[in-house]
């Protein structure tokens, strides 16, 4: 979700979704990877399968681990199409997404679990494909 200030997201997150029964851990995006010289950022692109990934990185890593999700030549070359640095639980919300849930979960479960400074990571999955859309 996205509100033009950090109140208005907190006044949605604890009131109208709060109500309705949604839970989440929110944070707020600090900055993004970069590929090519451009943004790339989490939710910017969405393919038919997607993976969220909640990382947290050891001290001092973040900016390592963050070149390492977006180098055009690394292990996640094939899946990654954004990574936000965040202030919350987490470190960073990667965004990695593919045709095929294979595709994509081998990355999770293989590739990035290799990128040092990592310690940590959560992640939920999303079929388009599933739901029509």
């Amino acid at each position: 979700m996205r509100t033009e200030t950090l109140a208005e997201l907190q006044d949605l997150i604890a009131g109208e979704l709060w109500s309705r029964g949604a839970r989440c851990a929110h944070c707020v995006e600090a900055g993004v990877a970069h590929v090519a010289g451009r943004p790339a950022g989490a939710k910017r692109s969405t393919p038919e399968v997607i993976a969220l990934v909640r990382v947290r990185t050891s001290p001092g890593a973040l900016e390592d681990v963050l070149d390492s999700m977006a180098d055009e030549s690394g292990p996640l070359r094939e899946t990654f199409k954004g990574a936000s640095v965040t202030f919350g639980d987490f470190d960073v919300l990667l965004q990695l997404g593919a045709d095929s849930f294979e595709a994509v979960a081998g990355d999770v479960y293989g590739p990035l679990q290799e990128i040092d400074g990592i310690v940590s990571t959560d992640t939920a999955f999303t079929d388009a494909r599933r739901y029509g859309e």
